[in-house]
Parts: C-alpha cells; sequence; structure tokens
C-alpha cells in the first residue's frame, strides 16, 4: 500500500497524541491532598486506581501526577484507551509504543522491531515488553487513563497478565469510571476523585 509517497508493510501508527496526557490548563487547580510522590518517593503499591463519575477530573488529576512523576526524573508511560483499542493487537501496538518511547536502557533491539500481528501468542509478546523494563532498575510509571472503555477479554486478560509479571520498577496508575473489578484488585491503593 502507498501513502503520501510512503510504502506501507502493514506499520502500526500510532497516533501520539494517545500517548501524551491532556495538557492542563494555567487555571487547573491544583490537588496538594492527592499528592502522588511522597519525599519524591512513588506508593509502595503496585497499583493506583482513580475512580470516578465522568467529569469529575480523573485525566486531570493524572496529567497533574504525571507533571509530578516527570519532573522527578521518573521515566513514565502514557494512553489514553477508547474503544478501538478493544482490538488486541492493536492495544499491544500501544503498549510497545511506549515502551519504545522510554528510549535508553528499556529500548531492546527486539522492541524496535516488533511486529505485533506477526504473533500468534499474544502473551509472547507482553513477554518480551517485562524484558525490555527489567533492563533498568529505574523506576517507570504506566498511566492508563479511562480503562473502562477497554471491555474485549483478551486485551483485559494482557493487561491483567502485565500487571501481574511486570518487574517490581514498574508502577501502574489507572483510571476509570465504575468501581474497581475484580480483574485489577491486585496490589491496589484507591483514589475517589470528589
Amino acid at each position: 500500500m502507498l501513502v503520501s509517497g510512503y510504502e506501507m508493510h502493514n506499520t502500526f501508527l500510532p497516533i501520539q497524541s494517545k500517548l501524551q496526557p491532556p495538557t492542563l490548563a494555567e487555571t487547573t487547580v491544583p490537588r496538594p491532598r492527592l499528592q502522588l510522590l511522597k519525599n519524591k518517593k512513588l506508593p509502595k503499591e503496585k497499583l493506583v486506581t482513580v475512580i470516578a463519575p465522568a467529569g469529575y477530573g480523573k485525566s486531570t488529576l493524572m496529567a497533574q501526577w504525571w507533571q509530578e512523576v516527570t519532573e522527578n526524573s521518573f521515566k513514565t508511560c502514557w494512553l489514553s484507551l477508547g474503544e478501538e483499542d478493544n482490538n488486541p493487537s492493536q492495544f499491544l501496538e500501544y503498549l510497545v509504543a511506549n515502551i519504545k518511547n522510554l528510549g535508553s536502557p528499556f529500548n531492546l533491539d527486539i522492541i524496535e522491531k516488533l511486529h505485533v500481528k506477526e504473533f500468534t501468542n499474544l502473551n509472547t509478546v507482553i513477554n518480551l515488553l517485562i524484558q525490555a523494563l527489567q533492563k533498568s532498575s529505574k523506576p517507570v510509571v504506566f498511566f492508563l487513563d479511562d480503562l473502562h472503555l477497554l471491555q474485549d477479554p483478551t486485551s483485559k486478560s494482557l493487561l491483567k497478565y502485565f500487571i501481574s509479571y511486570a518487574p517490581k520498577n514498574v508502577s501502574w496508575i489507572i483510571a476509570k469510571r465504575r468501581q474497581a473489578n475484580k480483574e485489577f484488585h491486585f496490589y491496589q491503593k484507591k483514589y475517589t476523585v470528589f
């Protein structure tokens, strides 16, 4: 297939705005009681969930946390989930894109050349991502916004597997509208935004 003069070979082109937090307005209200870092350290929980109805500021709070974490030199990944991410291959492609964005020392050669569609066992892709994250002890924080939109059982299972087996240096911050379901009850600290 030819697109704008470039030949495409099943290349996944991530939407870059899905890999970045929303821009904070200058009028954004600070929330010192909900600060993520305590003494410049991440919470000891592997998974922090932010649960609130639509319009209560989950994405804004997570963007503030993302800013706080990056200002303290932690490596970060961000994924704004959408209904289109219920395709397991596409969901994994976005996770791969996030690992690639981390750069050295996380960026294994195999990750750079990884094409999810070449794998029949998608857990193998997660295993490769875990290996890439084990290349360094530097803390990495994954932000997943709008998790309630991820309904596909395979995608949810892959995420549960990834969270369960990610190395100790990886923390997860997840925002969603509904109460925690049983799939993500492990290692959890909850913030309710009201």
